[in-house]
């Protein structure tokens, strides 16, 4: 490895133990990404078509370490001219954007922010995929998203919404037909953004939130049925 690479190396390990040692203020945009130097990414995403292994190697740990802050840099080299540099931007893409990907695989859509190095996602909306618990743990992962709309949530039950717990940046939540408890509402009181939210039942009760209290909607007809917000 090259001394040169191996600086740029120390220099990426300080930016990340600096980044996840300080505790950043929650923002309505949602938090920050880590603050990687996006340079330093450039050049080890270059570093990926270096001529000896163990430095195209060293470059995949160190985006790897990264994270999802490498995301922009990495899409954009999937399209590198170089072969080498598209097969490993390609193969770190898949690693580090997992969720996403098998999110977008189910035809889930989502918004995401092409300003942020991160491509954090912002806005997820279940309109013709039904929602599983699976998706919840995924989406949870996701801290800057602020909106989350499900039509078919037939099988998410209390587990699904306990993924979001504590979540950073969750302001709206519009859910129909889950499976839920009180019990397992009570996770969105730990949800400290979160302003708006929509919970129906469908053919089971609905529940709103009133003087920070989970009560369950009267049975009316579906169509009846007040959309419960944020008192």
């Amino acid at each position: 490895m090259s001394s040169m690479f191996s600086r740029s190396l120390v220099c990426l390990v300080g930016l990340i133990g600096v980044a996840t040692s300080r505790v950043t203020p929650i923002r309505a945009a949602g938090p920050p990404p880590r603050q990687i130097d996006q340079r330093l990414v450039a050049r080890l995403v270059e570093q990926l078509g270096a001529e000896k292994f163990s430095e195209r190697q060293a470059a995949s740990k160190a985006l790897i370490a990264c994270g999802r802050p490498a995301l922009k840099a990495l899409y954009k080299a999937a399209s590198h001219e170089d072969l080498e540099i598209r097969q490993r931007a390609r193969k770190l893409i898949e690693s580090i954007d997992a969720d996403v990907i098998a999110l977008r695989a189910r035809g889930v859509r989502m918004k995401v922010d092409d300003d942020r190095p991160d491509y954090a996602v912002v806005s997820v909306n279940f309109a013709a995929v039904r929602a599983t618990n699976e998706d919840m743990r995924r989406l949870a992962r996701q801290p800057a998203l602020r909106q989350l709309t499900i039509h078919q949530g037939q099988v998410i039950t209390d587990t699904g919404l306990a993924y979001f717990r504590d979540h950073p940046s969750l302001a709206v939540l519009v859910l129909h037909r889950a499976k839920l408890t009180s019990k397992g509402l009570r996770v969105l009181d730990t949800v400290k953004n979160l302003k708006n939210v929509i919970i129906d039942g469908g053919d089971g009760p609905s529940f709103f939130r009133k003087s920070r209290c989970w009560c369950q909607e009267p049975e009316e007809p579906h169509h009846r049925r007040h959309r419960p917000r944020w008192a």
